[in-house]
């Protein structure tokens, strides 16, 4: 399936506001057990101090890929916001049209798309200094990020 997000070519990037701690570990969720140990060590760094949350987003993106680490930003999004269930994606597929749904958890996909969750997930807000910003642009696979220190 070509998979294009929120089913127009060429749209403008979403912006995530996001705690790095808390995009760490949804990321964790999305990858298999081989990579607990790395991101653990970077949440480590991340909560003593010893990495600014701009750096450990980017030994993040080098260790899981910028897809991944988008992927993780748009679920805790959509989680917050109630549009999806924790861990699901909307695309649209490039042949037909048609939105289908990725959980970026479980890899499934489906035409079908899930229900949302009766309240937003709520997710705690970042700490002091650790707010970082996720521009993301599925189109392109494009991503940057900020960070207010």
């Amino acid at each position: 399936w070509g998979r294009r997000f929120g089913g127009k070519a060429g749209a403008n990037p979403r912006t995530v506001h996001i705690s790095c701690s808390a995009l760490i570990r949804e990321t964790k969720l999305c990858v298999g057990e081989e990579m607990a140990a790395p991101l653990d060590k970077l949440l480590a760094g991340l909560a003593s101090r010893e990495i600014q949350p701009e750096l450990a987003v980017k030994k993040l993106m080098e260790l899981v890929g910028s897809i991944i680490v988008q992927q993780a930003g748009l679920s805790v999004m959509n989680a917050q916001k109630g549009v999806l269930p924790h861990g699901w994606l909307e695309y649209i597929d490039d042949n037909s049209g048609r939105p289908y749904y990725y959980n970026v958890h479980t890899r499934e996909t489906t035409w079908y798309k899930p229900k949302p969750p009766e309240a937003p997930m709520v997710i705690a807000p970042p700490d002091d200094g650790e707010a970082v910003e996720l521009d993301t642009n599925i189109d392109t696979h494009r991503i940057s990020i900020s960070a207010d220190l």
